[in-house]
C-alpha cells in the first residue's frame, strides 16, 4: 500500500520517486504513442476508473479505516489517510478530477526520475 498512500521510496536522502505513478515513454509507445487512438482509449479508461474510485470513496477510506490496526507500515496514523483523500479529490467534480488525472499522466509520462529508474532496472535485470 506504500505507493498508494503516498509513501515514495528514497535512497540516501533523495526522494526517488517523483511521479504521481509509474507510466514511461515505453508504456506508451506499446500503445502506439501518445497521439495513438489506443492511448486517448487508456486515458479515458484512466479518467473513468478513478472517478469509479471517487464515487465509492466514502467506503474505501472506511476499509482503510478499519485497517490503521493491521500493523502496514505505511498505514499507522489516520493522516495516512487523509493522503488518500486529498488525492482523491472528493469536492471537485467527475470532470474536473478527470482534467487533474489526464494531467497527472502526462507529469508521470515526462518524469525524468521515473525513466532514469526505469532504465536502471532494465540493465540490473537484462
Amino acid at each position: 500500500f506504500g505507493h498508494f498512500l503516498g509513501n515514495f521510496k528514497r535512497k540516501l536522502g533523495v526522494k526517488r520517486e517523483r511521479a504521481p505513478f509509474i507510466y514511461t515513454p515505453a508504456m506508451a509507445y506499446v500503445m502506439g504513442g501518445t497521439s495513438s487512438a489506443r492511448h486517448a482509449e487508456f486515458e479515458a479508461l484512466c479518467c473513468r476508473a478513478f472517478n469509479v474510485l471517487r464515487r465509492h470513496s466514502n467506503l474505501l477510506i472506511t476499509l482503510f479505516s478499519l485497517m490503521l490496526q493491521c500493523g502496514i507500515p505505511e498505514l499507522q496514523r489516520p493522516e495516512d489517510i487523509y493522503w488518500l483523500r486529498d488525492h482523491l479529490l472528493i469536492g471537485k467534480t467527475e470532470d474536473e478530477a478527470a482534467r487533474h488525472f489526464k494531467e497527472q499522466i502526462k507529469v508521470a509520462l515526462t518524469t525524468r526520475t521515473t525513466q532514469l529508474n526505469d532504465a536502471v532496472h532494465l540493465l540490473v535485470h537484462a
